[in-house]
């Protein structure tokens, strides 16, 4: 894989313009370890690129993808942010769902499990948080609500998810749903 990359790597060392946008252009750019998602201005699309062998750019991709093509998000929601970490993405739409997808080895979707997944997944504990912002880190997420509730989930064996359970056994400390940090 990593020699695959090596072929296809185009490094740019200067500032350069982006020309994959006609006459619409992003209202938001995240930037993960080696993935973008763009939120388009005004109607909820969300657009993704660079590599998306664990599920980071929210759809099915060999390899990686040069081109921004659309987040495949379930019908009728409108993605408002997003946040990327090195191979996970999570986003917010405009009713206050959270969705996330990649990769999942410590738990950092939020779904209960760690299985990758390739699509956007609902984050069931997160429904109704009223959730106004959300960051992934490398293997851990959060998302703080309108009330200030600090909400983690994923990799903890550094204590990074603030739960103060570090042990250094890795498996015990990952967090596999949102947990409210006090």
């Amino acid at each position: 894989d990593r020699k695959k990359r090596a072929k296809r790597r185009a490094d740019v060392l200067t500032p350069a313009r982006v020309h994959f946008f006609d006459s619409a252009h992003p209202k938001k750019v995240v930037a993960g370890g080696s993935h973008n998602i763009f939120i388009m201005g005004g109607n909820g699309l969300a657009l993704s690129v660079g590599w998306g062998d664990d599920g980071q750019l929210g759809r099915s991709v060999q390899g990686s993808d040069d081109v921004p093509r659309p987040v495949q998000m379930p019908q009728g929601e409108a993605v408002c942010d997003a946040a990327c970490g090195d191979a996970h993405s999570l986003v917010l739409c405009e009713n206050n769902h959270v969705y996330a997808f990649g990769d999942n080895s410590f738990g950092q979707l939020g779904i209960g499990n760690r299985k990758k997944k390739f699509y956007p997944q609902r984050v069931p504990l997160l429904s109704n948080l009223n959730i106004i912002l959300l960051q992934a880190g490398g293997r851990h997420s959060a998302a703080i609500t309108q009330s200030g509730a600090l909400y983690t989930w994923g990799a903890g064996e550094a204590n990074q998810i603030g739960w103060g359970e570090g042990n250094g056994n890795r498996n015990s400390l990952d967090g596999l749903v949102p947990r409210n940090v006090e």
